[in-house]
């Protein structure tokens, strides 16, 4: 991609991470962006992330909450679920009645259209099209029944592409969450945090070839930076439909749990560009990219999705593949 702008990051980014990325959107805004879309992507340049109230559904959030609640109490072997400390790519069918606290179901999509249709809503779509300049594609997908209680991290030590910092999450409250359920936190800003290279060449941590020592480094490095430059820790508490998607190095976390009676039902989904690869596509056989109306699905651990077409390679949103091409 020509042009003038460089990146903060020495692995790249998107188009709204270079330093031209003003430029950028004053001549999409020139072509016809509207500017509800627009006062977004100043906020998710400024931020590293945005919140998108009501942006899902509720009948269609309602829907996916209670196929969870059974799945959960009753059991279900088309879902596969993991405890946080496995392998990417390991699951076991969801017993009856299994434990939650630290459980999630992966890739939930795979065998559910309302959890596919929750994580490609019209409005999630439409903002990270123009942030990644090419349609989505859902690589991963994980669902909380409580409150995870995860640390402050970055995405992009443990999310792996091809082309790292080509990341967004999204975060989508399938119920009003309450204070004390563990809720999302997040370090405003912290998207422009210098890089942290593992083993001094890696933007992802690899527990074959990085020290444990040197995450553990990382992770005391990420609160002190944020205290050092200012960002400032904030709560995520939504209601039922709210969005929060945020850029691939937006330090983020779940708050303590306070009240372990409280649920904090809700479904993330990670998204890249379309012809950007995850990592799981140079090790894993089988795996596909399958077409969803104007976006697009994978998993690592569905060899099928449920609904999708097959797979047509799109190309970059035209509009702003030929401002680069003026430069």
């Amino acid at each position: 991609m020509r042009g003038s702008g460089s990146f903060r990051s020495d692995f790249g980014g998107l188009w709204t991470d270079r330093s031209d990325a003003d430029e950028v959107l004053a001549s999409l805004i020139k072509q016809g962006m509207s500017a509800d879309l627009a006062d977004r992507v100043k906020f998710w340049m400024k931020h590293g992330y945005v919140i998108l109230e009501r942006a899902v559904d509720i009948a269609l959030c309602e829907k996916l909450r209670l196929e969870l609640h059974d799945i959960y109490k009753f059991g279900n072997e088309n879902f596969l679920i993991q405890d946080p400390t496995a392998a990417p790519g390991t699951g076991s069918p969801v017993v009856p009645n299994i434990e939650a606290d630290r459980m999630r179901i992966v890739d939930m999509y795979g065998r559910s259209n309302n959890a596919l249709n929750v994580l490609l809503a019209p409005q999630i779509k439409e903002f990270l099209s123009t942030v990644f300049s090419a349609d989505p594609l859902l690589f991963q997908g994980l669902t909380f029944e409580k409150g995870s209680g995860q640390g402050l991290h970055q995405d992009t030590a443990y999310v792996v592409l091809d082309k790292p910092m080509e990341l967004a999450a999204a975060w989508i409250a399938l119920e009003d969450i309450s204070p004390e359920s563990g809720e999302l936190m997040y370090l405003d800003g912290s998207h422009k945090m210098p890089d942290w290279k593992f083993g001094g060449n890696s933007k992802h941590y690899d527990p074959d070839q990085h020290d444990a020592l040197e995450h553990d480094e990382w992770s005391k490095n990420l609160i002190r930076k944020g205290e050092e430059l200012g960002f400032e820790k904030k709560i995520f508490r939504p209601n039922q439909g709210d969005v929060l998607i945020w850029s691939a190095d937006l330090v983020h976390g779940g708050s303590p749990v306070g009240d372990k009676n409280l649920t904090r039902r809700s479904i993330v989904g990670h998204y890249c560009p379309v012809d950007v690869n995850p990592h799981y596509f140079s090790y894993m056989e089988g795996r596909k990219k399958f077409q969803f109306e104007d976006a697009f699905v994978s998993s690592a651990y569905y060899d099928e999705i449920v609904a999708p077409q097959p797979f047509q390679k799109p190309g970059r949103t035209k509009k702003i593949a030929q401002f680069f091409k003026k430069k």
